[in-house]
Order: structure tokens, then sequence, then C-alpha cells
């Protein structure tokens, strides 16, 4: 089975990710794997990206479930969400929504977009008016995370899945991801360790990845790294990363991927032929 290994749905616009996904939705390719966790994944999916989950297998890496339809008239309403101490939500002329109670700013609400003032996330603050913690849900009403901050910086996160069961536990140092507790209280130094763990444990599936960010740190063993829309960055050079991928001793990708002849044979020129991996034209 062949599966398209994306980092996130930010960054569907990139030609290379976008070539995954139309394989996906055009059958050549199996699966589409995300390897990041957005609270908007079901509408994104359908809306920007024309996908039916119905039809195309999505599948969520960070909470280990396959993305369902949602039902985007279910949202939590702005007026339904339950307010503490007689607490009301005023609306600015600057369409913040401060919650307010006893004439002092108790929390923030924010709105999803496109959307019949369905509530996307509450931040709640403490008594110095520094973020205490906050409350993030997806569309269709349900809690997807809630973050819990000190001084300012987020220190943990807890996330839920479609079935509202706590997923997993990451932990930040500096506004950094550090630590990841799963569902299972296994451990890990970090999300892109977490991903490839799991991934690695579906060896008998052939990952395709198409970036060279952080796809190098979560891509599982003899993946296949996907260049066909380009191998070249913006001054016309080629790509630093893609070069020492090839002369890795150990090399994580079984072969690479491009778009045309020429490219097979610059890639080999430029790395002078200390090549450990296969460099191969993609069918069309």
């Amino acid at each position: 089975m062949k599966i398209e290994l994306i980092n996130s749905l930010s960054y569907t616009d990139f030609p290379g990710i976008q070539k995954q996904i139309a394989r996906v939705k055009n059958g050549v390719s199996d699966e589409l794997w995300i390897a990041s966790q957005h609270e908007d994944a079901a509408y994104l999916l359908k809306n920007k990206l024309g996908i039916d989950l119905n039809q195309i297998k999505v599948f969520d890496m960070i909470n280990q479930e396959y993305l369902a339809p949602i039902d985007e008239q279910k949202g939590l309403w702005w007026a339904d969400l339950p307010l503490p101490n007689q607490a009301q939500l005023n609306i600015t002329k600057q369409w913040d929504k401060l919650i307010i109670s006893q004439g002092k700013v108790i929390g923030q609400m924010e709105w999803f977009p496109n959307s019949q003032r369905f509530v996307r996330s509450v931040t709640w603050y403490d008594f110095d008016g520094q973020i205490d913690y906050r409350d993030i849900y997806r569309r269709d009403g349900t809690l997807f995370a809630t973050q819990y901050f000190s001084s300012g910086e987020v220190l943990e996160m807890n996330l839920f899945n479609s079935k509202h069961v706590l997923s997993n536990r990451f932990f930040y140092f500096n506004q950094n991801l550090n630590f990841v507790i799963s569902d299972k209280l296994e451990t890990f130094d970090g999300n892109d360790a977490y991903v490839k763990a799991f991934a690695e444990k579906y060896n008998q599936y052939e990952f395709i990845v198409a970036q060279l960010g952080r796809e190098l740190s979560f891509a599982p063993q003899n993946s296949v790294l996907d260049m066909t829309a380009g191998i070249k960055d913006s001054d016309g050079h080629i790509f630093g990363n893609l070069l020492h991928v090839m002369k890795e001793t150990q090399p994580k990708f079984k072969r690479i991927l491009v778009d045309s002849e020429l490219d097979r044979r610059l890639l080999q020129s430029e790395a002078e032929n200390d090549i450990n991996i296969q460099v191969v034209r993609r069918e069309k």
C-alpha cells in the first residue's frame, strides 16, 4: 500500500504536497497520512482540497484515527458556551470577543471562519491577566485540545480524539515541543520521534514524502522521496538538504523520484557519484 505522508494541512499550497494530494485523489496512492494535528482538518480537507472523506482515507497520525466527515452545522454556538461567575460576552467594534466578569476580562473567544459563530477556541486568563489555559474545539463542537500556560508560555497540551478520549499529552520547554506521552503511556523526545515510531510499525507500507523539512526527521526508514515538483531552490541551486540526503552512509530513503532524465543526471553529477540512494525518473 502506498501512503502519501505530509507534514501539515498548513502547507497544502506547496507544489510537492499538491502532487501528493492529487495522487491520492486519483487513486495512484492509497491513503493520505498527516503528521500534525489540526482542529479544522475535516473542514479543510473537504472545502479547500476537495477530498470526500467517505471515499478517500485520510489518517491523523497524532490521534491515530481516520478522519471522518463532520456536521458543519453542529458546532458550539457562541451563546451556548458555559460562562463562570455570571460573566458576559462582549463583542468590541474591532470584533474582539471578550468574556467579562465584574468588569474584568477573564477570557477571549475565537470563532471559526465561514461558520455561524461557532467557537474555535476560548482563552482563559488568571487573576494577573496572564493566559491560564486555552480550550480548542473542532468545528462540530467537540473538544480538540486544552493548552496550559505559565508566564505566557505554553507548558502542556492535551489532545482528544473524535471519541472524546485523551490521545496524547505534549510538553513544551521554551515554546518548543520536547516530550510526548501517548495514550499507551509510551514516551518520545518530541513529535517527530512519535510520528516516526508509529509509521515504522507499518513497514509493509511504502511511505512517500515530498518536502525537505520536518519530513527528514519523521519519515520512516525506507521511505520514498518524491522531488518531481523540482530539485532546485528559487536561486536555481539544488537543495542542499537533498544533496545531503543522497550522500548519507545509512540512507533513510530507498529511492528519490525526479521529474525528468535531466534532473536525474544533474543530481548524480552534483553528488559526484557519491550516491547511496537510487535516483529514478517517475513514470507519468
